[in-house]
């Protein structure tokens, strides 16, 4: 491994050596006949300085009064690498890797997925795929539940500085190859094999059951796959809390002629969700929504258990069935109806019967049914399949107009609108990215305004506590952590102790320690 010595105090060097050269501050040499210790960090070596001296140079990293240089490992690619992962990571033969840090995961995704991918399987003949594994040292975190950590470069490693990402992220930075497809494929295979979900079967018929399944929180989102009797929770277009109205659309449901099954997770927030019309002969189900398959199989084996047989998404099930009519603006408070055909009449009494043409149109998203619905920034008429309600302004957009100013946000896994977002750095191997997020996601301690004034996210930030603010990655160079105290110290208090631990000077001068400025270290005792 390379190493080179940085001048950062021609003073401190003898005059002699001075004469008729150019040595200056911030000038690196390159290092010969290197001696490591036992972390493979430089104790000595020789360098060549301009006027052809050779001069001996202790392998400190960090700089100390009276020091003339300062010892740095120098990174740098493996030109005869032909992984190009791994050539960006760093020189991977220089580490000893042949440990693995977790195990069942290590395992799991050298045997479970890479070798069920046709893509990973082609990878894994032109690439090295189970060195990037021993390289990235990928294994489940036990801060941030549900996500990988691992080490993003050789330098992440050496520092011992370990990232948490989510799964999907994790598995792109180390298979970029893999079409984007597959790796949410992977991300679900992940979290079904090692994130627990516990998930529970509930069902009613009032008004706060249907408004609950509907508006109410929901579980985090696995990739679902969408078919007709199946889809998508995070797609549904009725999972607002729609305050604006009087009701929820979904409350509409409670007329005593549909039930609503739905499941919530160990935490009370909304999993999967299924309206069923209950007819005399059997149930008729519509489809089901989720946020998982494991949660959308548990609605489907509910369906299977009851004595009475059902239909799902079956056309004209529905016909004849009641809905609440709640008169608001000139329409009704009513929601989408899944199954065809999407026709309301109003036939008195309370209530909206489906007939199959009846005079009120249930294919609109508003909320309000048998009321145009044109988009608010360009007046064009917006259909089913493409209109989006904004949640942020209160109105409703074509599709184009609507992601002009709106974003999806991963952290809330809502769209968002631009006024509400905050943009986020995060560290890559071949540098640093940001990303636009809500800006919920600071509130929520997931993202920390540091000192360079950038929002990083804050498991790659660390806190210095002696200057009371969070330090992003890219000014950790001028700092380093106590070895007593842990803690994180700015570079000008570094203080090297006769015991080799590095701590800060006011920890040193509080245990009785002094500057021996003829090594540069401190010890116990006085001045003398």
């Amino acid at each position: 491994m390379p190493f080179e010595a940085i001048m950062i105090n021609p003073d401190a060097l003898p005059d002699y050596i001075m004469v008729g050269t150019d040595i200056r501050r911030g000038k690196p040499y390159t290092m010969d006949r290197v001696s490591t210790g036992h972390d493979g960090g430089a104790v000595s070596g020789v360098i060549t300085l301009d006027n052809g001296d050779a001069y001996h140079v202790l392998g400190c990293a960090k700089p100390s009064d009276g020091q003339a240089f300062i010892v740095k490992r120098v990174y740098t690619t493996d030109e005869d690498e032909l992984d190009p992962v791994l050539k960006a990571w760093g020189r991977y033969a220089d580490i000893e890797a042949w440990d693995k840090k977790d195990i069942r995961l290590f395992d799991w995704l050298a045997n479970e997925v890479i070798g069920s991918s046709p893509n990973l399987h082609k990878a894994q003949c032109e690439f090295r795929y189970a060195w990037r594994l021993r390289a990235f040292q990928p294994f489940r975190s036990q801060k941030f539940a549900g996500k990988i950590s691992l080490y993003q470069s050789l330098k992440d490693r050496d520092n011992d500085r370990e990232v948490a990402m989510k799964p999907t992220k994790a598995f792109a930075l180390m298979f970029p190859e893999i079409p984007h497809k597959e790796l949410i494929t992977m991300c679900d295979k992940y979290l079904n094999e090692f994130v627990e979900r516990d998930f529970t079967v509930h069902v009613g018929s009032s008004k706060e059951d249907f408004t609950f399944a509907y508006s109410g929180e929901q579980a985090p989102m696995e990739n679902v796959r969408t078919t007709g009797e199946h889809k998508s929770l995070g797609c549904s277009c009725m999972r607002y809390d729609f305050e604006e109205l009087p009701m929820h659309p979904a409350a509409a449901y409670a007329s005593g002629d549909f039930k609503i099954i739905y499941t919530k997770d160990g935490n009370g927030l909304v999993g999967s969700r299924c309206v069923v019309h209950v007819s005399v002969d059997r149930w008729h189900a519509g489809p089901i929504y989720g946020t998982t398959e494991q949660s959308i199989q548990m609605v489907r084996d509910y369906l299977h258990s009851q004595d009475s047989d059902y239909t799902v998404d079956n056309f004209g099930s529905w016909i004849g069935a009641r809905l609440l009519a709640k008169e608001f603006r000139g329409g009704f408070v009513a929601p989408y109806i899944d199954i065809a055909p999407q026709r309301l009449d109003d036939e008195g009494e309370g209530y909206l019967v489906i007939r199959e043409y009846g005079g009120i149109d249930a294919s609109d998203y508003s909320g309000i049914l048998n009321s145009s619905t044109p988009c608010y920034e360009c007046g064009c008429n917006t259909c089913e399949d493409t209109e989006r309600h904004s949640e942020y302004t209160g109105h409703t957009y074509c599709e184009e107009c609507y992601y002009d100013d709106h974003f999806f946000c991963e952290h809330i896994q809502e769209d968002c609108h631009n006024n509400e977002s905050v943009i986020v750095w995060y560290e890559l191997s071949r540098g640093s990215d940001y990303q636009r997020y809500h800006e919920s996601i600071m509130g929520d301690g997931d993202a920390i305004l540091c000192s360079d004034d950038k929002v990083w996210l804050s498991d790659e930030c660390n806190y210095c506590e002696s200057e009371d603010q969070y330090i992003s990655p890219e000014c950790m160079d001028d700092y380093f952590f106590s070895d007593w105290s842990s803690e994180l110290c700015p570079i000008d208090q570094w203080a090297e102790l006769d015991s080799g631990d590095i701590v800060s000077i006011d920890e040193a001068k509080e245990e009785g320690y002094t500057l021996n400025e003829k090594n540069n270290t401190w010890e116990k005792g006085d001045d003398k």
